[in-house]
């Protein structure tokens, strides 16, 4: 697979999980449980994907340096280092709050998952700047 399949799959499924997470949260706001919980797994494996094509990308290919219009060049560091400090939260971040509605302390899983929300929205929101920052 070439290092552009890796990163457009790795876009495009970290865009869908963000997407799914979105029905989830409605979901819940509606009080229906069961397909809040279907759509937060599918969410869970959407975000493993991404992680998988990432890894694979990175890997085999590495990183794709930053060849756009120097104007623009702070913009995108700043968008990128955003981007890198909420992704690293995030996945523990992600972790602890499902590990919260699994095990039943969903007192503690309702106080912890808007935060999470936001962070993984914003960094699949930051990923996708990022994308279209290395595209240009």
């Amino acid at each position: 697979m070439s290092s552009e399949t890796l990163a457009l799959l790795s876009v495009a499924s970290v865009g869908a999980s963000a997407l799914v997470l979105l029905v989830g949260y409605r979901a819940i706001r509606r009080g229906d449980r069961a397909a809040h919980a279907r759509r937060m797994a599918l969410a869970g494996v959407l975000a493993a994907l991404f992680l998988v094509f990432y890894l694979a990308k990175t890997t085999l290919y590495g990183a794709k340096p930053y060849q756009g219009p120097e104007a623009l060049r702070p913009l995108y560091l700043g968008v990128l280092a955003l981007h890198s400090l909420l992704a690293a939260a995030n996945l523990p971040l992600a972790l602890f709050t499902f590990g919260l509605a699994l095990s039943g302390r969903l007192d503690r899983h309702r106080r912890i998952a808007p935060w999470t929300l936001r962070v993984w929205l914003l960094v699949a929101l930051t990923g996708w700047i990022v994308y279209g920052f290395l595209k240009l």
